[in-house]
């Protein structure tokens, strides 16, 4: 999970110790994935590395943030993507952000960035992320929600159907209803999608639009650098040459390169 310097990862033996500890998972194509093991090591954790993989984002970043682990990101666009759930100040407060670039030129050390956040700055992020951890899980229906009394009205319910003659094939679904205590991501998720500002317009998207969005997407993943070395295995071969094949973005190429420049300034 931490690689704690470029010279370390190296050596595995020199990097478990008192500032970092080396866990090394199974794949989960090839070996079991001890899922609480792991868990346990994000919960003893305070910060945790979520450096871009073969995406910007991971799934150890959200499991860090259940876990009561301040992330440490490499590239805004591993959360900046989830704004349905975290808003820019929310990835503020609960993340440490330490620019790619500065790792690879070796212009900081993240050990010593790190180092040098205060106990009370730590807390503030703890503390942010015990509020927003809602928004990023599904809350489970309790099991003590069956009690004696909604049971015992399931079951007259039952015996009224089945003396009508009516008996569902859906017998087996409770029929008690919960709400969850907290504004939750199922909850998240709903209100985008019903909102017709946060989604595809109903009539689609035109050619052009759909145009113009390709050439965006292409000048983003090459030239901000969050989205920088991800595709060394090939993929950024073809994210010219055969993705966008058929879209030709010459004539906004250079306004949206300069747009993109901008953002990042």
């Amino acid at each position: 999970w931490i690689q704690c310097s470029q010279q370390q990862i190296t050596s595995p033996t020199n990097i478990n110790g008192p500032l970092c500890q080396w866990f090394n998972t199974s794949h989960s194509c090839n070996g079991l994935i001890n899922a609480t093991e792991s868990l346990l090591l994000l919960r003893s954790a305070k910060f945790c590395l979520a450096p871009p993989g073969d995406t910007v984002t991971r799934k150890s970043l959200f499991d860090s943030l259940l876990a009561g682990c301040v992330p440490v990101i490499f590239a805004k666009a591993s959360l900046t993507q989830y704004n349905w759930h975290l808003s820019t100040q929310d990835i503020e407060d609960i993340a440490v952000y330490i620019p790619r670039a500065d790792i690879l030129e070796q212009k900081v050390k993240f050990l010593d960035v790190l180092k040098a956040i205060s106990p009370q700055e730590l807390h503030r992020k703890q503390l942010a992320i015990e509020k927003i951890a809602p928004r990023l899980q599904f809350s489970v229906t309790p099991t003590a929600i069956q009690n004696d009394k909604q049971a015992k009205k399931i079951e007259k319910k039952k015996k009224r159907k089945r003396m009508n003659g009516l008996e569902s094939v859906h017998k087996a679904v409770s029929l008690a209803v919960w709400d969850s205590p907290v504004f939750d991501a199922v909850d998240i998720i709903i209100e985008h999608i019903l909102n017709r500002s946060t989604v595809e317009p109903l009539q689609g998207f035109s050619d052009e639009e759909l145009r113009l969005h390709k050439c965006r997407q292409n000048v983003v993943v090459r030239y901000h650098p969050d989205y920088a070395g991800l595709f060394r295995s090939g993929t950024r071969h073809l994210v010219p040459d055969r993705l966008w094949k058929k879209f030709r973005c010459e004539d906004v190429e250079a306004a949206m390169i300069n747009e993109t420049l901008q953002s990042i300034r």
